[in-house]
């Protein structure tokens, strides 16, 4: 089974926190989306090599996280994510399409401008 995937960003709108706006938690929310890039690596590499468990459980923490930060469609993505690795057999078509809307989701998401 070939398990290459083409990670080529997705034509995706710019994602913005809801609480980018937020002085108490505007540098909260850009320091999340700081890491997004260290966890779409994560994510592709747990991807490549087929390394379901360690992709279930990224998926699981952006899942928790992204809601709490204001990015409730990277949550989302991330939710379906792990939803389809809860099974014993997982769709590898499906899987790929998930790690992709995951992972343009993640590239999506805006820092908060510093006013």
């Amino acid at each position: 089974m070939d398990h290459q995937f083409d990670f080529s960003p997705v034509s995706q709108p710019p994602l913005h926190s809801e609480f980018e706006r937020d002085p108490d938690l505007r540098d909260l929310v850009t320091l999340f989306v700081d890491e997004l890039d260290d966890r779409v690596e994560s994510i592709r590499a747990a991807h490549h090599n087929m390394d379901f468990p360690t992709l279930r459980r990224l998926a699981h923490q952006i899942k928790g996280s992204a809601g709490g930060y204001g990015f409730h469609p990277i949550g989302d993505a991330a939710g379906r994510l792990e939803y389809e690795l809860l099974g014993d057999q997982a769709d590898q078509p499906t899987i790929n399409q998930r790690v992709q809307d995951l992972v343009s989701c993640c590239l999506a998401a805006v820092r908060p401008e510093i006013n």
